[in-house]
């Protein structure tokens, strides 16, 4: 029975390594004070972390893109395409509109990788994800579903 409320107690510790905070951990909490989520959560797994929405639960009612440590800056009123929001170890984040159907992160060496535009079920907007491994990203690159150019995005002030 000790070794069970030995496991039980890591159970917390775990989520925490794996950028996942689980609608009951005390990290989801904290981020969510003060807030009300909007939509699905988004699981990535390479590196794990979880993704979602939420709205201020004050009058304003700003919705925010939300990730392992924090929720982001207002997103209601961005007139852009797509914009980058955040950073957790190799994988980059941000928000994306419906016209959005792709993303490519281009590192310093010029070499493009391909990201995803993940559209969680009643989510305000997509969530983009790349993830990049040993390289410098400058910037990302969003197409349509033509695969035409509609926005780019650096990388500063991530």
């Amino acid at each position: 029975m000790n070794n069970m409320r030995w496991m039980l107690a890591l159970v917390p510790l775990a989520l925490v390594a794996c950028g996942g905070a689980s609608e009951t951990s005390e990290i989801y909490q904290r981020v969510m004070q003060g807030k009300a989520p909007i939509g699905e959560v988004l699981s990535v797994s390479d590196p794990p972390v979880r993704l979602w929405f939420a709205r201020t639960t004050d009058e304003d009612g700003d919705v925010r893109l939300c990730g392992p440590a924090s929720c982001g800056h207002d997103l209601s009123d961005r007139p852009e395409p797509a914009w980058a929001e955040a950073r957790e170890d190799d994988l980059y984040y941000g928000a994306a509109r419906s016209g959005v159907a792709g993303v490519r992160a281009v590192t310093a060496e010029g070499i493009r990788v391909d990201g995803t535009v993940h559209r969680p079920e009643g989510a305000p907007l997509a969530i983009w994800t790349v993830t990049v491994h040993g390289a410098t990203v400058r910037a990302f690159e969003f197409v349509d579903g033509s695969g035409q150019p509609v926005a780019t995005a650096s990388v500063s002030g991530m």
